[in-house]
């Protein structure tokens, strides 16, 4: 047998072989290293409004599973992966953010780990500067946006929500 017609007798084994195990695997998520959620303030308007806390329109956490789903389908990340994330809120409740879906994304990591723990201890020292006083609501963003902008080279600023 020729090289060329063994070479191409080999390419064609290995293709055949790779295919069968693509087929026998088990579905693999399209979830990359995402950009986050477009995110969204609270408003009077939002069905979550709970009221004004520290001069700043609060919203309740409410997110249903149905939600949840919706965000994981815009991700394509499956149902199989909902444990290895978090349903994070772009803007953090605590600071005025919104439960509305463009606020809501999967983080990776769950609660406590990875860059979901990152960033709960900048959602935290926001919220508790912003509920001391000590900043503004749009400072607390600008903390997020920077910690956002970083890890994912994005461009927010407080501007994107009027702030």
């Amino acid at each position: 047998m020729p090289r060329s017609a063994l070479a191409l007798a080999l390419v064609a084994t290995l293709v055949l072989a790779l295919t069968t195990l693509l087929a026998r695997a088990a579905p693999v998520s399209l979830y990359p290293r995402t950009i986050p959620a477009k995110g969204k303030l609270c408003t009077p308007s939002d069905p979550h409004y709970s009221g004004q806390a520290y001069g700043i329109a609060k919203c309740e956490r409410s997110v249903s599973s149905s939600e949840k789903d919706q965000v994981a389908a815009h991700y394509g990340l499956l149902a199989s992966e909902y444990s290895s994330v978090e349903f994070d809120h772009m803007i953090p409740l605590g600071i005025g953010g919104s439960n509305d879906y463009t606020n809501l994304w999967p983080q990776r990591g769950p609660t406590g780990q990875s860059e979901a723990g990152a960033k709960d201890k900048v959602e935290n020292d926001a919220y508790n500067k912003l509920s001391a006083g000590t900043i503004t609501q749009k400072q607390a963003v600008q903390m997020i946006c920077d910690w956002m902008n970083n890890q994912y080279g994005t461009s927010y600023k407080p501007s994107n929500w009027g702030l």
